[in-house]
């Protein structure tokens, strides 16, 4: 009994010391690791998309790198104190593999989350736009990390199977006729799954966005992998599978424009209402309260088409996305007023005169035989 003491105090000792030296310098090596992977990183000097671009590029990188270098330290040091556990630094040692390959796929799968982590783009104001892409990036990286984790996990097991007497063949082929079947039986759900990951992959359109989609005109209410969401004008939720999501048009990016047409008598002097469609443009460019939703113009085109109706003048403007109708009606408005001021007419009574003979009345009957 003391003897056997003895050896496992011998024993415990030898392998606590040789633990304590290796955790140590694996420690100290991701420390240093870590601070290397900080220097990477620059914080932006301004609150410019450029310089916070940047600096979140450089902190994924250091990130991913960080990650990287734990997977490699950790491995060395598991490596390196194999014997202290009584197991052999044999790659072949069937102990060994089952160890390596689950410690393996546990490092990265947690190097997979760091990256995933790092690509969620995290909204700087409270702003729906930041707040919706904070909201998609979110949703990529779950999507990847699901994915990626059910590979890794079929991998490992895999690569286990055989360490167990098991021939992974068999497994494979009936994994392979399962996903088959499932192909099959889902395809409509995996294509709408598919289609919907690059609608939010590629940031087709966004939660807030106003879109026309297939033949809905709508407000984009909500977006999953599945499915898309519109509210119409008339108020109703239109869903729309994103497997059905073809051509889009998205009606709130960057600008809208408009061309908005004024007809006026033929017998009405062109150049003076042009000069008069000139000034309203130059007031609602000057107005302050008009001015910020304006992104060009407006701007009068001139003359756009000619008729027995009168001359339609035509004016052009850019606004901000989604405003062009409130400012369309702001112009029309001032237009009206400018040309009742002037006295020019918007609509003319034209008379209609009829050629040929008179028709002659439709003979009555009397009643009498």
């Amino acid at each position: 009994m003391t003897q056997f003491l003895a050896n496992t105090l011998s024993f415990t000792k030898g392998t606590g010391l040789r633990a304590l030296i290796v955790t140590g310098a694996a420690l100290l090596l991701i420390w240093l690791l870590r601070l290397l992977t900080s220097q990477m990183v620059h914080r932006a000097k301004t609150q410019s998309a450029g310089d916070t671009a940047l600096e979140e590029q450089e902190r994924t990188i250091a990130g991913v790198l960080f990650s990287a270098g734990i997977v490699v330290v950790v491995i060395a040091a598991i490596w390196v104190m194999l014997p202290s556990f009584g197991l052999p630094q044999n790659a072949e040692a069937p102990k060994v593999r089952v160890v390596v390959i689950a410690i393996g796929a546990f490092l990265v799968n947690r190097l997979l989350k760091a990256y995933t982590a790092h690509m969620i783009v995290v909204a700087r104001a409270d702003t729906r736009s930041a707040q919706a892409r904070e909201e998609q990036t979110r949703t990529i990286a779950g999507v990847l990390y699901s994915v990626a984790t059910a590979v890794i996990i079929l991998g490992a097991v895999l690569m286990i199977l055989p360490e167990f007497g098991f021939h992974e063949t068999p497994v494979a082929a009936a994994a392979g006729l399962s996903s088959l079947a499932l192909g099959f039986g889902g395809q409509y759900l995996v294509r709408d799954v598919i289609n919907g990951f690059f609608i939010i992959f590629e940031d087709q359109y966004s939660v807030g966005d106003t879109i026309k989609l297939n033949s809905e005109t709508g407000r984009v209410e909500h977006i999953t992998l599945r499915r898309t969401v519109l509210r119409n004008p008339q108020g109703a939720l239109v869903t729309i599978p994103n497997g059905q999501v073809g051509q889009v048009a998205n009606l709130s990016r960057d600008w809208s424009q408009h061309f908005l047409d004024v007809t006026i008598p033929s017998e009405e002097k062109v150049p003076g209402v042009l000069a008069l469609l000139d000034k309203c443009a130059a007031d609602i460019r000057e107005d302050p309260s008009w001015a910020p939703l304006l992104v060009d113009g407006p701007r009068v085109l001139g003359v756009e088409s000619l008729g027995l109706t009168g001359t339609t003048l035509r004016v052009q403007f850019k606004s901000a996305p989604n405003r062009n109708d409130e400012v369309a009606r702001e112009l029309r408005r001032r237009i009206l007023l400018e040309m009742d001021r002037a006295g020019v007419k918007l609509i003319s009574a034209h008379r209609v005169t009829l050629l040929g003979p008179e028709p002659n009345p439709t003979p009555q009957n009397s009643g009498k035989n």
